[in-house]
């Protein structure tokens, strides 16, 4: 055996001495048997991963610019108010409240993209959809005025 699988193998400092007697051991405790269980892991983990979960992720990392770009137009929708009301705390309040409302419609949508109840694709465009319906009745009540 070679000093490094050797080593791999070893349970403690006492395998050189008690070698014999830890050698049955060895397959289960050593360091090889960590890394070799550990591999197993995450191989299974990998296996047990659905498609379902793959396609949300790749849609939503799809979907990240967009959902960028609908709400710096939603601040800006909302920054475009500010020059009419005079309370700026109503519309900080409102900010905070409108952005509540799109990450719980974001979170749900995903959970019932998860469970099956909405297809996949919708469930990560759907919220997207929602905030683009959104943003363009402000765009279009900005250019009213």
């Amino acid at each position: 055996m070679s000093d490094s699988v050797f080593f791999l193998k070893s349970i403690s400092p006492i395998d050189g001495r008690y070698h014999n007697k830890t050698s049955e051991f060895s397959n289960y405790f050593s360091e090889y048997a960590l890394i070799k269980y550990r591999v197993f892991i995450e191989v299974q983990y990998f296996i047990e991963l659905s498609n379902t979960d793959i396609k949300i992720h790749l849609n939503k990392i799809y979907s990240m610019p967009i959902f960028y770009i609908l709400m710096t137009i939603l601040g800006f929708v909302i920054i475009n108010k500010l020059k009419r009301v005079k309370s700026k705390f109503f519309l900080v309040v409102f900010g905070i409240f409108v952005s509540v409302v799109v990450y719980y419609l974001n979170y749900f949508s995903g959970i019932l993209g998860n469970k099956g109840a909405l297809p996949i694709y919708l469930s990560v465009w759907l919220p997207l959809l929602i905030l683009f319906l959104i943003c363009n009745i402000g765009l279009v009540k900005v250019n009213e005025n």
